[in-house]
C-alpha cells in the first residue's frame, strides 16, 4: 500500500480515467482504513473571526474515499458522520460551528 498521498492522488487520478464510475475503483476494507488514516491529516485549516475554511488538496483521494466510505460504513447514522470522522473533520467541531466552508 502506498504511504504517500501525492503518489496516491496521481495513481488514482490515472486509474479513474479508465473507469465509467469512481466506484469501480473499489478498495478493500484494509486499504480504505489505511488510506483514510494517511489522508486525514492533509487538509489545511484556516480559521478567522467569521468562519473556518477547510482546504482539501487531494480531490481524487477525497472522492474515492467518499465512495468507499458509503460502501463500507453507510448505516442508520447515514454517511456524513462516518465520512467526516474518517477524514479527520468530525473531531474539529465541524457540525457545531458555523459558517463552515469546505473547498477542494
Amino acid at each position: 500500500m502506498l504511504k504517500n498521498v501525492n503518489k496516491l492522488e496521481s495513481e488514482w487520478t490515472t486509474k479513474i480515467g479508465d473507469y465509467q464510475y469512481v466506484g469501480e475503483l473499489a478498495l478493500t476494507k484494509d486499504e480504505y482504513e489505511h488510506y483514510s488514516s494517511i489522508s486525514c491529516d492533509k487538509c489545511i485549516i484556516i480559521e478567522n473571526d467569521s468562519h473556518l475554511l477547510y482546504r482539501i488538496p487531494y480531490k481524487t483521494v477525497l472522492v474515492v474515499l467518499a465512495v468507499n466510505c458509503a460502501y463500507f460504513e453507510y448505516d442508520n447514522d447515514g454517511f456524513w458522520v462516518h465520512f467526516l470522522s474518517r477524514i479527520g473533520l468530525a473531531d474539529r467541531g465541524l457540525v457545531c460551528r458555523s459558517p463552515v466552508k469546505i473547498t477542494l
